[in-house]
């Protein structure tokens, strides 16, 4: 279903879809997903998103990431349709994409983040940055800035490429679907996003 844009560019309202999320746990079950996603203080440059199996910090994928919003060069975080925040986010759910922009948000769904620490926190709080998603989309056309067939920047979100997207959705549906086999309702999926001021080594396009 289509819903409202937040001020980074995300749709606010739109229909759920598994993997469902949990909001808290009180151990660590096999299943539970950690992303982390390494950037470089140059966020004009890629980075790469790790999704790791919490309870035995199994390795499932590194996958092309970049975290650069639309308010230009420079550090950005605290301003609306800025970078990423650096910090830790809760996933809530996974939404559909279906009614929107493939060229912005592509065709595999999009995963709605919570900011929980650090400045991703503090941009919530102090400047209202909102609706932050990890969703894919088109690559850059021939005369894009980042160049043709790069990952192209969003307002404020995550962009991974639509390939990309739909292997990471498809690794949480699989631990969902392990989860579930254990008797256990629902995944629970963080996000931490850091930054450093070397370029960071992505897996190629």
């Amino acid at each position: 279903a289509d819903g409202r844009r937040s001020d980074d560019g995300a749709r606010t309202r739109g229909r759920a879809s598994a993997p469902h999320v949990r909001t808290a746990r009180t151990e660590d079950a096999v299943g539970d997903i950690d992303l982390h996603l390494y950037l470089s203080t140059n966020r004009d440059q890629s980075g790469v998103l790790v999704v790791r199996e919490r309870a035995s910090m199994r390795e499932l994928a590194r996958l092309h990431a970049l975290g650069r919003g639309s308010r230009g060069v420079g550090d950005t975080q605290m301003q609306v349709n800025g970078n990423t925040p650096v910090g830790t986010y809760r996933v809530k759910r996974l939404k559909s994409t279906a009614g929107w922009s493939t060229t912005s948000y592509g065709p595999n769904g999009a995963l709605e983040l919570e900011p929980v620490a650090g400045l991703a926190k503090d941009a919530e709080q102090l400047v209202g940055r909102s609706g932050l998603l990890i969703h894919g989309g088109s690559r850059g056309a021939p005369g894009y800035w980042r160049g043709q067939g790069q990952l192209r920047a969003t307002q404020g979100c995550v962009r991974l490429s639509d390939a990309d997207m739909q292997r990471l959705t498809t690794l949480l549906g699989e631990a969902q679907e392990d989860l579930a086999r254990a008797q256990s309702t629902a995944i629970e999926v963080t996000l931490t996003v850091a930054e450093f001021p070397a370029s960071i080594a992505a897996p190629p396009l």
